[in-house]
Order: structure tokens, then C-alpha cells, then sequence
């Protein structure tokens, strides 16, 4: 097989997944990092700020301005523990954060909707390779599932299995 058709497919197959969930999130008043910032306090409550800027990628400077952004819209409170800052969602981010996840649910659902059962298995088989494939580092492995439903995973999140230093 043609590898550069695969790898096309693989790239035309990994917008249709974009596309589909940023539709499904369109609805809501949000931009990106503040999306990634709050499926990742969500799933990791009371962490600090600078965890939140290592697994966004951002700078300080940044990450302070995207949680003031986010105290400001009612969505993160924010606490002093020390020298750090813990972040916690608001009721509002926490319904924020399951509609998103709803929406999202639902968005991929529709992608896998001509599958069945067999192929549906497949398809998880080579996923979980694919993703278990490239050694990560804990802080990449969170970057990884900043859009994901971690329940959903739990223990069988094959990006988290592919973590191989702390």
C-alpha cells in the first residue's frame, strides 16, 4: 500500500476529528487554552498554576493571564497554599466543563457511527498502539488528554501507559 496515501488518510482523519469537536464546542464562549485549561482542572483539581502552565505549554505571564481571565468569567477560583496557587473549577466551570465533554461525546459518536462492533475494535487496537507508540514525559501525557473525558479512559489511556519519566 501506498504509505503516503495512509499517512494522507491519517492527516485528512485527524481534521475531521478537529473539525467535529471544535463544532461541538462552538456554542460556547470560549478560546482554546481556556477549553484545555479547564478539562485539565477538572481532572486534576487543586494543582498550581505553574502545573497548568507546564501542560499548556504557556509562559507565566500567560498562564496568569488565562486564570484571570477564567476567575473573571466565574468559571476557576483560585487559593493561595504556600508559594503556590491551587486551581479549582467553579460550579459554573464544572457545568462548563460537562457540556464540553457532552458535546464532544457526541461529535465523535457521529464519526463512529458507521462502524460496527468489529471495526470499532480495530480501530481501538490500532489507536492504543499508535498512542502507546512514543515515550512520554507525565507533564506531555496530561497535554496529550487536555481535550479528553479521563473517566472514560481511566487506567487504560494509552497515552498515560506511555509515560516514562515522572
Amino acid at each position: 500500500m501506498n504509505e503516503s496515501y495512509v499517512a494522507n488518510l491519517l492527516g485528512a482523519f485527524g481534521l475531521a476529528i478537529t473539525d467535529a469537536t471544535e463544532a461541538a464546542g462552538a456554542g460556547e464562549p470560549l478560546y482554546e487554552s481556556a477549553h484545555e485549561a479547564l478539562v485539565l482542572i477538572a481532572n486534576n483539581g487543586g494543582r498550581s498554576l505553574d502545573w497548568l502552565r507546564r501542560r499548556l505549554d504557556l509562559t507565566h505571564s500567560g498562564a496568569v493571564r488565562l486564570a484571570d481571565r477564567l476567575q473573571r468569567d466565574g468559571l476557576l477560583t483560585r487559593s493561595r497554599s504556600g508559594r503556590e496557587v491551587a486551581l479549582a473549577l467553579t460550579p459554573a466551570g464544572s457545568a462548563l466543563v460537562a457540556r464540553l465533554m457532552a458535546a464532544r461525546s457526541q461529535a465523535l459518536a457521529a464519526l463512529l457511527a458507521p462502524l460496527d462492533a468489529g471495526d470499532r475494535a480495530g480501530l481501538v487496537r490500532i489507536i492504543d498502539a499508535m498512542l502507546c507508540a512514543k515515550p512520554r514525559r507525565r507533564a506531555d501525557a496530561d497535554r496529550g488528554c487536555r481535550r479528553c473525558d479521563w473517566a472514560s479512559c481511566g487506567d487504560r489511556c494509552p497515552i498515560s501507559r506511555s509515560v516514562s519519566e515522572e
